[in-house]
Order: structure tokens, then sequence, then C-alpha cells
């Protein structure tokens, strides 16, 4: 694979996944120059077995910060270490910090990787990162980090793979029709526990349709049919918001491979992956990756996020 198809199906991917919170064009810029400095003759002397470094990172990110795409410029100078801190004016090319990394590119101590022109275009873009209040930024620029960075997976394991890194996914209304079948058995409900687990099930696909996106909690004791409630809850809030997935947290292995293999028998072995969670959708991660995607800088713990946009979280304690 080349650099030039590397970058473009990154670019492609980061975009697809930045396209539902306004950050396509930055996420194209960002998985289009995340890889420049490879194009310099000391990185391809390194590939033909010649023992250096080579920071190629800095290159891309010092692109991005020729159009002010300061988030951009972040993910591209994080997406192999993680992202890095600002820094002060004070810092030299020799800093990790985003401004030591400027001052690098500003004093001409990066390799020559001007080749890259002959082969990328790149897009103009507008940062809205300087006009958001700080905890909106941060949040921005995490989301847009983690778009790069599992656009750089997805196409590096596709190739390796020799796979399509855009497999089809069912669409949340076929993931919804499959659950009417399996729960239509249930009505008329027969009993007086299946008839509350019934009245639970009605009152969560109701409210799955009807409430505006937010956080909601379901107390129900145990045996009154949380999994399959808060599942119908999830997707009717999907379905209803126009969502794409809808991410299922839960705290014990026991308790995500219960819920994940009754997942798997209402809606299908290919809509689940599980680890330490259960999604339905494409990637999986841990309960405390999750939670580290806000307070985390490095590229494994802040690459779920991608998987996340534009999807509907549900969550569930040990009971």
């Amino acid at each position: 694979q080349t650099v030039a198809e590397h970058l473009r199906r990154t670019a492609e991917q980061a975009a697809c996944d930045a396209s539902f919170f306004g950050a396509e064009t930055l996420a194209k810029l960002a998985g289009l120059t995340h890889d420049l400095g490879k194009y310099s003759l000391e990185f391809q002397e390194r590939l033909q077995g010649k023992a250096q470094t080579v920071d190629h990172s800095t290159a891309g990110m010092a692109e991005c910060c020729k159009q002010g795409a300061i988030s951009a410029a972040l993910a591209v100078a994080g997406h192999h270490a993680g992202l890095p801190d600002g820094g002060g004016q004070g810092d030299g090319p020799d800093a990790s910090t985003l401004l030591g990394r400027i001052c690098r590119a500003q004093m001409g101590k990066l390799p020559s990787y001007e080749a890259w022109q002959r082969e990328i275009s790149l897009p103009k873009v507008e940062d809205p990162l300087p006009k958001m209040e700080k905890k909106e930024g941060i949040f921005f620029t995490r989301m847009l980090f983690s778009c790069l960075v599992d656009g750089d997976y997805t196409d590096t394991a596709a190739f390796m793979d020799r796979v399509d890194s855009h497999p089809p996914a069912d669409s949340i209304e076929e993931l919804w029709l499959r659950l009417q079948a399996y729960i239509a058995p249930w009505f008329p409900p027969k009993g007086k526990l299946n008839t509350q687990r019934c009245a639970v099930l009605e009152q969560c696909q109701s409210q799955g349709e009807a409430c505006p996106p937010g956080l909601f909690t379901l107390t129900v004791p145990t045996g009154g049919g949380k999994t399959v409630s808060s599942l119908a809850f999830a997707l009717a809030h999907a379905k209803s918001q126009g969502l794409r997935r809808v991410v299922y947290v839960i705290p014990y292995t026991s308790i995500i491979e219960q819920t994940a293999q009754t997942f798997r028998n209402i809606l299908a072995q290919a809509c689940i992956s599980g680890g330490n969670n259960g999604e339905i959708g494409r990637a999986h991660f841990t309960n405390r990756q999750i939670f580290g995607i806000v307070i985390k800088r490095i590229k494994l713990v802040c690459r779920p996020a991608a998987a996340r946009c534009s999807a509907c979280s549900a969550g569930r304690q040990a009971t």
C-alpha cells in the first residue's frame, strides 16, 4: 500500500465518522496529513533498513497549522503517541508539546517531505475550536482524534487482512423489526409476572420513541426483564432520533456474556461485538475505555469515541 492510498482511505473513514458531529472536512484534513512525514527521504531509508528514528507526524501537524486547524493539528501530532500538551510560548524545538513541535517546523528542523504535493490535495477548512467553550473544545478535539485513530487502524487492518474496511451493517430499523419478531409471542401475556414484564417492555418502547435525547434510568427488580426492555428502549430511541448504533456498557464479564448472548439470539451474531462491553455495531472496547474517552489522551483509549458517533448508549448496574 502506498502512502497516498493509505492517506486517502484513512481520510475517507475518519470523515465518515466525523460527519455525525459536523467535523467531516477537519477529519478529512487530519486523515490526509497524518503521515505526510513518510514522504521524506529519511523515512524511506528507514523502510529500507537504515536504523534511524524519524518524526513523521509533525509534518502533517505543520500543514494543519498553516490553515489554523489546531484541533486537526493536535490529532495528527498525537496519532501515535497520544494527544500532546499544548505547551507554552517558551517551548523550544526539542519539546514534545504542540508549541514545541510548531517551533521545530518553523525552524526547518523537519526532514524534507514536499513530495506529497504531487499526490495529495488538502481541503480548505475552518476550525470551530477557537469559538468553543473550553470543555466543549476539549471533547470536540478528542472526538476528532478518535476518528483519525480509528480510520488509521481500520485502514491498516483492512489492508493487512485484505478485507473491506467498510463492511455493511444492518440498520437500526432492521434490528427493530427483529426485536419485534422476537417479542411478538409474549403478547398477550400469561400470568401476573409476565404481565408486569410486558408492561415494563411496552413502557420502555413508548418512552424510547417519545423522549428527546437525554439521560434516563430504568429500575426494575431482578427477573423483571431489564435486558430486553433496555434493548427495546435503546432501539426505539435510536430509531426515532436517527442514530446509527447502540453501545451497551456493563460492569462485569459474567453479565456481559449473558447479555451479549441474549442480544445475539434476538438480533443475530453479526450485529454484536463483545469484549468487556457489548456494542450493536462495529468496534468493541472495555467499560474502563468508555469513561476514559473523556479523561485520557492515549490513542487506544480515545479510539472508541469514533464508534459512539451518532450512537445511543445504554448502561447497566450489577443487580
